[in-house]
């Protein structure tokens, strides 16, 4: 990840840190070992992050949201269409109620 440039961070449930980075895809530390997923196209920069379950969800240009299957190790990609203004997909929150 040496000149990396990060996008956005998280930290999951297990304590891995997660990154975002343009074009690169989403990286992932743990236990000291990094692992780059990389996006179907590889061009395409994430912009936001956020871990639900065993799945990243990630936020990418031009209304793009992949979502990671860490098990699998793949990318599905859908396209958000319609009356939405030029911008980005936000971060995601989770919330819980009990």
């Amino acid at each position: 990840m040496k000149h990396q440039i990060i996008n956005a961070t998280m930290k999951d449930s297990e304590k891995n840190l997660w990154f975002s980075t343009p074009g690169k895809g989403v990286y992932r530390l743990s236990s000291g070992r990094v692992i780059n997923y990389l996006l179907p196209q590889q061009n395409k920069s994430v912009f936001s992050i956020q871990k639900l379950d065993s799945q990243i969800y990630a936020g990418s240009d031009n209304y793009y949201l992949r979502i990671l299957n860490i098990p699998k190790k793949k990318f599905m990609t859908e396209r958000f269409t319609g009356d939405l203004p030029k911008a980005e997909l936000l971060p995601l929150e989770r919330t819980i109620t009990t």
